[in-house]
């Protein structure tokens, strides 16, 4: 069977035969699953730390400053989280974020 135009090649399936399908591969769990437990370690560090210094002049404002920064981060997560390789690191930054959050909170609270 030919191509309807000489320069551009046949992609239709062979008759008898499905067409190649679009679909990923299998989910790398063992690895998204790494992926996202360090991101989520990372971003809990990263508030924490962020947190720290703010907290160091105020506590009350340190809080403020970190949430406000989770709350700027939140529609970029939100955006990649339907990529195939960002969703994983996407999920840790969530966990992350909500864990984080806890604990600046905590600390707030704990230094007032």
């Amino acid at each position: 069977m030919s191509s309807p135009h000489p320069t551009m090649p046949n992609h239709s399936a062979p008759s008898g035969h499905a067409a190649p399908s679009n679909q990923a591969g299998p989910t790398p769990w063992m690895t998204g699953v790494v992926l996202s437990v360090l991101s989520g370690i990372f971003t809990i560090l990263v508030m924490l730390s962020f947190y720290s210094v703010i907290a160091s002049f105020n506590a009350g404002v340190g809080v403020v400053v970190v949430l406000v920064a989770v709350a700027g981060v939140a529609p970029t997560v939100w955006v990649l989280r339907s990529r195939p390789v960002w969703r994983w690191a996407c999920a840790g930054v969530a966990i992350g974020a909500a864990v984080g959050g806890i604990g600046v909170i905590i600390a707030g609270i704990s230094a007032i």
